[in-house]
């Protein structure tokens, strides 16, 4: 997207949004509260033979 767009994907417009809004699903997704406590579960070591699969931790 930003290689077709060049210069205007950084100003104000719909490029701009679509990728904005892009980045903001991607960082809710990362960063959801499952995600964060599984994270802490996985670093304290209360799971430890467990394994991450897209996002989540399996055990």
């Amino acid at each position: 997207m930003h290689r077709w767009a060049g210069t205007a994907a950084v100003r104000r417009g719909p490029i701009d949004r679509f990728l904005r809004d892009l980045g903001t699903g991607t960082q809710h997704i990362t960063s959801s509260p499952t995600v964060l406590q599984n994270c802490g579960k996985w670093l304290s070591g209360a799971h430890a033979r467990a394994h991450w699969e897209f996002l989540d931790l399996m055990p």
